[in-house]
């Protein structure tokens, strides 16, 4: 191969290149407020669901201060998370999202209902005694001294 040939393929291989180059440019440029639309509604999705995690937990418990059935208060919950999302203008990812969201909710604040009720039992008076206290053990070496 001559040094003119390797010359010329070179050429047209860069021609090539730039010529795709300024046709993705071109795309880009064209479509740049449908690509751009779609990344927002994607971030807008995400903070929607961020919202619903981090808001969640909040008002279950509201809702189960407030009393009634377990379908008024989930139905509460719903209402007030959707609502929440059409004022600040984010999609809505769906009454299944939203009332697993709810479900996880709910069990986190029994689980924590049920350790502060057992925390909170009055614990039998010889299941006090187990064990003596760093106090008792030191007056006992002081007495039998």
């Amino acid at each position: 191969m001559s040094l003119t040939l390797i010359k010329e393929i070179t050429d047209i291989v860069m021609i090539v290149v730039g010529v795709a180059v300024a046709g993705l440019g071109a795309y880009y440029v064209k479509n740049k407020v449908s690509i751009d639309k779609k990344a927002q509604e994607g971030d807008n999705f995400a903070k929607a669901t961020k919202y619903i995690a981090t808001h969640a937990q909040s008002l279950v418990y509201q809702a189960e201060k407030n009393g009634g059935s377990g379908d008024e208060k989930l139905s509460f919950v719903v209402n007030a998370i959707t609502t929440a999302l059409s004022l600040a203008h984010l999609p809505n990812p769906g009454e299944a999202f939203i009332k697993g969201e709810i479900e996880k909710s709910v069990k986190v604040m029994k689980s924590t209902s049920d350790t502060i009720s057992v925390a909170s039992e009055e614990v039998p008076e010889e299941e006090k005694k187990l064990a003596p206290t760093t106090v008792e053990v030191e007056n006992n070496n002081q007495e039998g001294k």
